[in-house]
């Protein structure tokens, strides 16, 4: 998996990272043009996972939303976290024709799925709302470690890689007329207060082929393909779903 998180200094190990909720969890979208149909179909069944768990709801984009989010066909899976305050739009690249190569009888395979581009697709919307990667929680070192070097959260050198590195803290927050209200500020003291109290690691956001859980035996690797329950009640008290 490409690295998924489009901007450094927005997921990087820094004092502070900020995260804009969107408006009553109304998220306008777009679709890139050059989409094919049957992608569109995929990202809008991905959407409606968010629909039938959380009071998210991603609606079509209309000339009088202020901010948007924009998804395009490219040659990466990337998104800006949250809102996008510098241009108002939070752009979403998704890699729909990536392929991984496998070798069978010397000839190289390639295949790629319907869950797990489904599965691509969730992870970067659940970016989108607001959730940052599982692994990157300011207190992830108290539960896991690092299992190998080159996995999804690529260039991984000695735990180096910024967008496997433990955040600091986590700053989310609302705009209205143009100002930032916040709404909380995570760091490692707190988090347990707004999300579970250990790391998930079923969650959409968690890479399994990067971390294992502390003193214990590697465990095969398996990707999850739908929010996890902790994923879903994260969301929900973001937004204060009802």
């Amino acid at each position: 998996m490409n690295k998924d998180i489009a901007l450094k200094n927005h997921w990087s190990n820094s004092d502070d990272t900020e995260i804009g909720l969107w408006k009553d969890g109304r998220i306008p979208y777009l679709l890139d043009e050059y989409l094919m149909n049957h992608h569109k179909g995929i990202i809008l069944e991905a959407m409606n996972d968010f629909h039938m768990h959380t009071c998210i709801r991603f609606i079509p984009y209309e000339s009088k939303h202020k901010y948007y989010m924009y998804m395009k066909k490219g040659k990466k899976y990337s998104t800006y976290p949250g809102i996008n305050v510098v241009n108002n739009k939070t752009e979403v690249v998704l890699d729909l024709d990536y392929e991984h190569e496998t070798k069978r009888n010397k000839t190289k395979i390639k295949t790629q799925t319907k869950m797990e581009r489904l599965r691509a697709i969730r992870h970067e919307l659940a970016h989108v709302v607001g959730l940052f990667h599982e692994h990157q929680r300011p207190d992830r070192d108290n539960f896991i470690e690092t299992i190998q070097k080159s996995c999804s959260c690529t260039l991984l050198i000695n735990n180096s890689d910024w967008n496997c590195n433990p955040l600091t803290k986590i700053s989310y927050f609302s705009m209205n007329k143009n100002i930032r209200n916040p709404i909380v500020t995570i760091v490692d003291t707190n988090i347990s207060e707004w999300f579970n109290h250990v790391v998930d690691q079923e969650s959409i956001t968690f890479y399994p082929d990067c971390f294992i859980q502390k003193d214990s035996q590697p465990m095969p690797i398996v990707f999850k393909y739908e929010l996890s329950n902790y994923d879903i009640q994260k969301i929900k008290k973001l937004y204060n779903c009802k």
